[in-house]
């Protein structure tokens, strides 16, 4: 399990944002919700699996287990910017 803090890539979909140097992309959480924002281009991995860079935080201490990250956002969404996902869909950086 990587340290807490530390850059990890999760799995993720992307097209072009509103802007050049964004993406729109979307992720899935533990329960397959789709979460969808606008990220930087340069967090964002392509290749076979698209993949997202994140924050690892540390596992979940609530139902159901799983690993929570901390998504790229401003502080005008941090609700949404912690995400609950499966150990095994983390990719060290």
């Amino acid at each position: 399990m990587p340290a807490a803090m530390s850059l990890v890539y999760i799995p993720c979909t992307f097209k072009d944002g509103m802007f050049s140097t964004e993406y729109a992309v979307t992720v899935h959480d533990l329960s397959g919700e789709e979460i969808s924002f606008f990220a930087d281009r340069g967090l964002v991995r392509d290749g076979s699996q698209p993949l997202l860079r994140v924050r690892f935080l540390g596992p979940s201490e609530e139902p159901p287990t799983g690993i929570v990250v901390l998504l790229p956002g401003s502080a005008m969404d941090v609700e949404r910017r912690y995400l609950r996902v499966r150990e095994d869909d983390l990719v060290a950086a």
